[in-house]
Formats: C-alpha cells, structure tokens, sequence
C-alpha cells in the first residue's frame, strides 16, 4: 500500500479520484459554451454534455428551429455536446453565405454512413473532392434547363392525369348504365 492509502484508506481516494473525474468531465463538457456570449450572438442555452440538442429529442426539430427563430432573432447560436453551431434565418444572409461567400462556408458537418455510394454524394463530401464535384454538376441545373425540365415534367403530368380520369369516368359511367341486380328482378315480373 502507498503512504496515501495507509493513511486515508481506499475508500476516500477513490472518492477523491471519482470527484476529480467529474469535475474534470464537467469542464470540457463546458468549456466552449460561452463561445457565442464571447460574440455577442443570441444563443440557446446549453446543457452540460448534451448542449442545446434535449429540445431536438423533446419535439420535432422544425419546431424547436421556429421556436428559436421567434425568440432569439433571425441569426442565433446554440451547441451540439460543446460544439458551437450557428442557424441563419435571414433571406439575404442566406443567399450571401451560399452563393457570394461560399468558399468560406463550403464544408458542414462531416456525416459517414459507410456505404461507398452515399459517403461520395455531394451533401456529404467535404473540401476539395466537393469543388471538383460541384463544378461537374453545376452545368446541369442553370435556369434554362430546369424550366425546361419543369415544363416537360408538367406536360407529361397533364396528359396522364386527362387519361386516368376519363378511364375512371368511363368506367364509372358503364357502372352506372349496367341495371343492378333489383333493377333485373323489377323488368322480370
């Protein structure tokens, strides 16, 4: 036995030890979550070691989103565990950070689902592999070609729609014409 041991017993060091431990997972559960208060960005107020993510599991997230939205303003932050994450709500911004500043913001959260398929998709990729990606299927959706796709897509769409419901109301309409059974029984006597 140790000099430790001997003197306090096993009992209270590993209480001590088991303290310490606590105390030191508290810390790096809370160590970032003044990250937006440092900023001055509004922000959902975070749990140790689940962050703003308890009211994800509590309602559906579009709720918890609009929620936010309406309390904390167009532009607020909140946290993952203690990764700080930032929601935009503003039209402008928005179209900013996604057309104008896109290189600044090109990569989001790293996700792997372990299939070869759907790791290399381009909501998924990351970094450099996403600009050669990009530039490979930007071509595809100019404005031009959606609108054509768009009116070929509702043509076609108007077209079966027209047949399948004069199927259905030919066949309604012969239904209607053929005498039931009672009609039969009546003509007979």
């Amino acid at each position: 036995m140790s000099g430790i041991e001997c003197v306090f017993g096993l009992l209270p060091v590993t209480a001590l030890i088991g303290f310490i431990t606590i105390l030191l997972l508290y810390w790096y559960s809370i160590r970032n979550h003044d990250y937006w208060e440092k900023r001055n960005v509004p922000y959902a107020k975070p749990l140790p070691l689940l962050g703003s993510i308890l009211d994800n599991m509590r309602k559906p997230f579009h709720e918890v989103e609009n929620e936010r939205y309406k309390k904390l303003g167009r532009v607020y932050g909140h946290y993952e565990g203690n990764n700080p994450l930032i929601s935009v709500g503003d039209p402008v911004l928005l179209r900013d950070i996604l057309v104008k500043d896109f290189p600044y913001f090109m990569n989001r959260r790293q996700f792997t689902f372990g299939d070869k398929v759907v790791d290399n998709m381009i909501t998924v990729i990351r970094g450099e592999d996403w600009k050669r990606v990009r530039s490979i299927v930007t071509p595809t959706f100019t404005t031009g070609k959606i609108k054509k796709t768009v009116r070929c897509l509702f043509h076609g769409c108007d077209r079966e729609f027209c047949f399948f419901h004069q199927n259905r109301l030919t066949q309604r309409s012969k239904q209607q014409i053929r005498p039931s059974g009672q009609d039969r029984i009546r003509s007979r006597s």
